[in-house]
């Protein structure tokens, strides 16, 4: 197991995770994000057929990554960890609006300012 998919498994593994590892976590997949091309991680996926499955694209398959594992998180409230919670709600936003170049580059600065 690389030490990606082991960070991953200790984030999803619990609803407490430690803020240290999910900010390792989160920084991780901004960094993935950021190393695509914007082409490709700004592309929308194609939902006129109702078969096809979300996520579609890698910048969807992100930007849900992070919302969910955010998400997940019994903690994480405006009151205790508002940088996390203004992520998730980008991260929200990215997942049905990839296209938004605008949207990346705040949730990169924001991933970026994580101590």
């Amino acid at each position: 197991m690389n030490e990606f998919s082991h960070l991953r498994q200790q984030v999803y593994s619990t609803t407490h995770a430690p803020r240290e590892l999910l900010v390792a976590y989160i920084k991780a997949l901004a960094r993935e994000a950021r190393d695509l091309p914007p082409n490709e991680r700004e592309a929308r996926g194609d939902y006129t057929n109702r078969a096809n499955k979300f996520p579609q694209t890698k910048g969807e398959d992100i930007a849900s990554d992070i919302q969910s594992s955010l998400a997940q998180q019994e903690w994480i409230s405006y009151d205790a960890a508002d940088d996390l919670e203004e992520i998730g709600e980008i991260a929200g936003s990215l997942e049905m609006n990839t296209d938004d170049h605008r949207l990346w580059l705040e949730l990169f600065e924001k991933a970026d300012k994580l101590p």
